[in-house]
């Protein structure tokens, strides 16, 4: 089985180091009574941190690393700068390509919840398709405050909450698992699991090419051979390729040579470099889009016009757009795809990080 992970800077230093992907517990260390639960306690103390990894409360403390069984999911959604909570960095992330099997699966059972934590670390439990609901109603994950291992145990307001008929929001969490198709690795995710990190390029190529399969296996078949055919491509074989123009050629270097930073630049960071107000700012992003469409549609033979690429899930607006709540797409703004909007001008065409309201 694939899995997914959009990469940050301590997930490359990681790399780099030991081949392996931590935890942003082995970074911050910022409690060591968790950090002792999790590498001196029992499972349960683990998964029970779950709740607060999922909703976000204890990321940078947290025992678990995310990754998705969806590749357009976190190619659409954690690769690309946002303004919502999936990723506010402002370059473009590479993925690690993450092959497991189902023996390295944490399976939810009463009784291995107090088996000691370290002989997990390295395998997964999948959280996808209300399966983090399941688990929490066969009482295989459950709040801290309910688990007498843990320091965090109250008996009186968990007696207080069973009596008041109050849960935590798990169906929350569950439908933000269910979305990202969520499967949570126990402190590390081990070298040989990682088979590839796939830069912008492969995943433009992947993208474009598994954009409407639904079936994962399809998935892991295309990618599969989108690698075998293009993962060995160079640079000079585009750069020295009179079929491609002069701009094709400038925005292949923008946008697949890394910076002297080790990282990528991303399309959308263009337009502020080449806005100015004689020029509207959804026709400059429509631009851009349509100049990578004939690029990538070079690169793999196909038609520009029908090349899916993720920079399409993100978006620029003018004063008019804003005035009527609209997106360019004709969708109304919402609160689930305000973040998604990174740039707008006003009504003097001043050009701003758009602000969420």
């Amino acid at each position: 089985m694939y899995l997914y992970r959009a990469l940050n800077e301590y997930d490359l230093e990681s790399i780099k180091s030991d081949g392996n992907i931590y935890c942003n517990l082995t970074r911050h260390n910022t409690n060591n009574q968790i950090t002792f639960e999790i590498e001196k306690g029992n499972l349960g103390l683990s998964l029970d941190r779950i709740i607060g990894h999922v909703s976000g409360k204890n990321l940078k403390s947290s025992g678990w690393i995310s990754t998705s069984g969806d590749f357009n999911f976190v190619a659409g959604e954690y690769t690309i700068p946002q303004n919502g909570r999936y990723n506010l960095d402002s370059f473009r992330k590479e993925i690690a390509l993450i092959s497991v099997d189902e023996h390295q699966e944490i399976t939810g059972n009463i009784y291995n919840r107090k088996n000691q934590s370290t002989s997990y670390y390295g395998k997964y439990i999948d959280l996808s398709n209300n399966k983090f609901l399941n688990h929490y109603e066969k009482y295989f994950i459950r709040p801290l405050y309910s688990n007498p291992d843990s320091y965090y145990y109250d008996p009186i307001r968990d007696l207080k909450l069973l009596l008041q008929n109050k849960v935590p929001p798990i169906t929350t969490f569950n439908n933000f698992a269910k979305a990202a198709t969520e499967i949570l690795f126990l402190y590390k995710i081990n070298n040989e699991n990682i088979i590839k990190i796939l830069s912008p390029l492969m995943q433009d190529i992947i993208y474009d090419r598994t954009f409407k399969l639904k079936d994962n296996y399809l998935v892991e078949k295309e990618i599969k051979e989108i690698l075998k055919k293009y993962g060995k491509i160079s640079p000079d074989s585009i750069l020295n390729n009179p079929n491609f123009t002069f701009t094709e050629k400038n925005l292949f270097n923008y946008l697949y040579r890394k910076e002297a930073n080790a990282t990528y630049n991303c399309l959308i960071s263009l337009v502020p470099i080449l806005y100015d107000k004689s020029t509207d700012i959804i026709d400059l992003y429509d631009c851009l889009k349509m100049i990578k469409k004939s690029l990538l549609a070079k690169i793999v033979n196909g038609n520009p016009k029908e090349i899916n690429i993720v920079d399409d899930q993100v978006y620029v607006i003018n004063n008019e757009y804003e005035a009527q709540e609209q997106l360019p797409n004709s969708h109304k703004i919402t609160n689930k795809n305000r973040h998604d909007i990174i740039y707008k001008t006003d009504k003097n065409k001043v050009l701003t990080k758009y602000q969420k309201k």
